[in-house]
């Protein structure tokens, strides 16, 4: 095959563009160093940035970063160093509620082109600012378009021979003036700025920042050749030198064969950098496949070989791929200018072998033989490769049939239909308002009651049915019994109450002879009771049961006490309560039949008591006296400290077996309590003396060995 040849040139030029810049990138300025300050036309990011991530209130603080030098501004704790340029640096923390950032705001840019911003970075420390490791996120007016790499430092926090690092950062202008905000990024979570450990507050520091417009190289095709030839490239700058790859250094190159060519041109004040990439054309590179052959059915799909120069194919496409599906010669060229190359191709199509195979339903005692015919090649899915092939059980079988070049896959299905597999259902014996479902099995089978029905049958009665079944291999019939137990009766009795020390029995009766089982274990239809519960009696008749229960209580037996004999003041009364039951009969010597009486005179007093079981009787003997009882309150005192009538006390020469007292103020508020005749009233009321005034008394009170309460009322006047 001839090949025609030509040349493509290609050229390549980079070179950077200082686009506008930041005002004073170096941070000069009329102070060389101070805590919280910043050079001229740099400010601070403040607290109330959604950017800063400290607290408001700690605005002008942890939002500052700091004009820094090798003298300052805290040389002994270490916020100082040498700058990488000029005589200033910016160095800020990154610590709890301290977040120091700088910005500025630079016009000028064109929007879509790339900048590449550059800075030099190096970690600060300070004497509880000792982590390592740090860098700065810069964010273009509040995106963040790139975090520096880290930079590292092992030196004392008081060196000032810091390790200064350049990074740079690409990004591409959206409008015409953007705001750059600066923050110090620390690669860890320790924020703690007391806590001097080596992963903990950062300091870090940042120097001349520059801005520069990135130009990309520029690719464009020069002159083509068809044959083997040379092209020379004449670059011809005023007052310049060259320097090519191979170290020449003409303003001219003969190019004669492939390859990159690169030379630095430089001038008085620039250097540029130019690349050419030389490539031929290479017919013989892009030869179409060898001639074949494809199966009937079957789609060849043929790819250009090259994607370099102009081509189409025999029908003038010019897709980058051509479909066939029938014998045919395809061609295929290639052309550039007056240059051109053709290919060929010739495909032909072989006809598949044919064999019917269908699909097939089989009973469970049956088999399927196939016979194929021997001129073919054949692979079962099995693996087995015999014409001949036979059949039990049911699935999905596949053959490939094969003439030599070409094969066909055949696939079919063969269903067996299985033995009923289904057993019958169980006689059965029901217990009175209990059901059974008899579920119409389910599987390759029909099913059919004996009354012509195919439903599930829920059963409550005594029945025989006869299910059924049956396929297109097999017919089976299932008889089954349902028996259903009459509804049990079980009786103990009703709840009763004995009196104490009787007996009763318990007798189970029902309406058929069943096993009984009572709650203790016993087993006989009788039980004998002789103390109070619940007795209770589960009957089993066949597999099914029933139960019952009774309450059987016993009489409490009879308590009365009417006390010891008593003395009563005259002029008053007392009760006698002989019980509180209302189950029982009461008889009192006085004719009441009431639980309780009052008296008020001296004499003895009996009741009887009476219930189902049994009658008591109990006396007591009531006297009554004159009560005279010398209690005297004074009306008057003085609680002034002089030690006459400071305070308030009942005076009496008797003896109580209950004697309270208590003081109200004129609005009913309880302000003393007394539970003796010895305590006294000072006067006071939560520690405080109480207003001059009226205040009443009040005295409840009983004397000894009676059972007479006496209450009194009075009042008494505080004077100071």
């Amino acid at each position: 095959m001839r090949v025609l040849l030509f040349l493509i040139l290609v050229t390549v030029s980079t070179q950077a563009i200082f686009a506008q810049n930041f005002s004073n990138p170096n941070f000069t300025g009329n102070t060389s160093f101070g805590l919280s300050t910043l050079p001229s036309s740099w400010q601070n990011v403040p607290a109330t940035d959604p950017l800063c991530q400290v607290n408001p209130n700690f605005q002008g603080l942890g939002d500052t970063p700091d004009m820094t030098n090798n003298l300052g501004p805290m040389l002994s704790t270490g916020i100082a160093g040498n700058p990488y340029i000029s005589n200033n640096f910016i160095s800020g923390v990154r610590g709890n509620n301290f977040h120091e950032g700088i910005m500025q705001t630079v016009s000028g840019f064109t929007p879509g082109k790339t900048y590449r911003l550059s800075f030099y970075q190096t970690v600060v420390k300070q004497e509880n600012c000792l982590d390592t490791t740090g860098a700065w996120s810069v964010f273009l007016d509040n995106s963040l378009i790139g975090t520096s790499a880290i930079s590292t430092s092992h030196l004392a926090y008081n060196d000032l021979q810091l390790n200064w690092e350049m990074r740079e950062i690409l990004f591409i202008a959206s409008q015409n003036t953007h705001t750059f905000k600066f923050f110090p990024e620390d690669d860890d979570a320790n924020l703690n700025i007391t806590s001097y450990a080596l992963d903990g507050a950062l300091r870090m520091g940042i120097d001349q920042i520059q801005l520069e417009e990135v130009s990309y190289p520029t690719y464009y095709f020069d002159t083509m050749l068809c044959s083997s030839g040379n092209y020379t490239i004449d670059l011809n700058f005023s007052n310049a030198s060259y320097l090519w790859n191979d170290n020449s250094t003409s303003h001219t190159k003969v190019i004669d064969s492939s390859g990159i060519y690169t030379v630095e041109v430089s001038t008085h004040d620039s250097i540029f950098n130019y690349a050419y990439n030389v490539e031929f054309f290479k017919a013989y590179t892009a030869e179409l496949p060898m001639d074949t052959t494809i199966c009937y059915g079957d789609t060849l799909l043929v790819h250009s070989p090259q994607n370099n120069y102009n081509f189409h194919w025999q029908n003038n496409s010019t897709s980058s791929s051509i479909s066939v599906s029938e014998t045919q010669e395809i061609t295929y060229t290639m052309y550039e200018n007056n240059c051109s190359v053709t290919e060929k191709m010739q495909i032909t199509v072989e006809e598949l072998p044919k064999i019917n195979l269908n699909d097939t339903t089989l009973c469970f005692d049956e088999s399927y033989s196939i016979q194929l015919p021997s001129i073919y090649n054949y692979a079962w899915n099995d693996g087995s490769t015999s014409p001949n092939y036979l059949i039990t059980v049911g699935g999905n079988y596949s053959v490939e049939t094969s003439n030599g070049f070409c094969s066909t896959n055949t696939s079919f299905q063969v269903d067996v239909i299985d033995s009923i597999a289904f057993e019958g259902f169980t006689d059965t014996t029901l217990c009175f308002g209990e059901e059974l479902l008899l579920a119409l099995p389910q599987g390759n089978f029909n099913a059919e009651w004996n009354d012509g029905t195919s439903i599930d049958k829920v059963i409550n009665q005594t029945e025989s049915l006869v299910l059924h079944v049956s396929n297109t291999c097999q017919s089976k019939d299932f008889p089954v019994e349902i028996v259903v137990v009459p509804e049990l009766q079980l009786y103990l009795g009703e709840d009763t109450t004995l009196c104490p020390n009787e007996t009763f029995e318990i007798v189970a009766t029902s309406n058929v002879n069943g096993s009984f089982l009572w709650q203790d274990g016993g087993t006989t239809a009788n039980y004998t009771v002789q103390s109070p519960g619940t007795y209770a009696v589960n009957m089993n008749y066949i597999g099914c049961t029933i139960s019952d229960s009774v309450v059987v209580n016993y009489t409490a037996p009879l308590n009365i006490d009417l006390g010891n004999d008593t003395t009563i003041c005259s002029l008053s009364q007392f009760q006698l309560t002989a019980s509180t039951d209302e189950s029982v009969n009461y008889y009192w010597s006085d004719g009441s039949t009431n639980n309780a009486i009052w008296v008020d005179e001296s004499a003895y007093y009996t009741v009887t008591v009476t219930n189902n079981c049994e009658s008591v009787t109990d006396e007591i003997y009531v006297a009554v006296e004159d009560c005279y009882t010398n209690v005297f309150a004074p009306n008057a005192f003085t609680p002034n400290g002089d030690r006459h009538n400071n305070t308030f006390q009942f005076e009496t020469t008797d003896d109580f077996d209950r004697f309270e007292w208590q003081i109200y103020n004129r609005w009913g508020e309880l302000i003393y309590s007394g539970y003796s005749k010895e305590d006294v009233w000072d006067g006071t009321y939560h520690n405080q003396i109480c207003q001059d005034g009226s205040y009443v008394w009040k005295l409840t009170y009983s004397r000894s060995g009676s059972a007479y309460v006496e209450q009194k009322t009075g009042t008494i006047t505080l004077l100071m």
